[in-house]
């Protein structure tokens, strides 16, 4: 029987001490050919998160905590949606029409648009100047993503008889953000999955 609290002692001991650790550093991802992504770990528990890949760059940022043996990240803010409705009319035709603002209009092509009415379910990418056109029935919702950011979606119920609606993207577009994520604290390094990346056995290395 005295064996259990001194397991119990032993466990609380290993949890203290990892809590006292200083976690403030840089830790890289490593093994991931062609991109670069890791955390910042700062003394007041803070984060900040950064994702490189080809032209592709995110970032998220929030706060950190040691859970037993692993650490979480969370963000201090969350959004779900990114994009947001700026205008929308009555225009003649029966046609739906749907069309993305943006200064770079290199991002246009990449947004999907799907349209709900009913049954009918019909959607496509954005054409290079931001416009979707939607032939049928008179939408019930229409849904966007940006392909680059598939976590986020963007729904906006339609409860009018207009057909012309225009968008534009939210300015945390490219921002990730945590929702209780967690990695294994193991010595100098991170290990577990990757917010973006597919997998479960990813490894951050500290930066000396």
């Amino acid at each position: 029987m005295r064996a259990l609290p001194v397991l119990l002692l032993l466990i609380f001991f290993r949890v203290d001490n990892i809590s006292a650790q200083n976690m403030a550093g840089e830790y890289y991802l490593r093994g991931v050919m062609e991109t670069a992504s890791g955390f910042r770990l700062n003394a007041d528990s803070s984060f900040d998160f950064f994702f490189s890949q080809g032209a592709l760059d995110r970032y998220g940022k929030g706060k950190y905590k040691i859970v037993n043996d692993s650490i979480q990240f969370t963000s201090v803010t969350s959004q779900d949606h990114d994009f947001t409705l700026v205008n929308s009319s009555k225009q003649p035709g029966k046609n739906t029409v749907i069309k993305i603002t943006e200064p770079n209009q290199q991002l246009l092509k990449y947004v999907f648009v799907r349209v709900r009415s009913g049954q009918t379910i019909k959607g496509d990418f954005a054409d290079s100047d931001g416009y979707f056109r939607y032939e049928g029935p008179h939408p019930d919702s229409i849904e966007m993503m940006f392909e680059f950011c598939p976590e986020k979606c963007t729904v906006v119920p339609v409860s009018n008889d207009h057909n012309y609606f225009e968008f534009k993207f939210e300015p945390w577009l490219f921002e990730y953000f945590f929702r209780d994520f967690r990695l294994q604290l193991s010595g100098p390094q991170l290990k577990g999955g990757h917010p973006l990346l597919q997998g479960n056995a990813f490894v951050y290395n500290k930066e000396e």
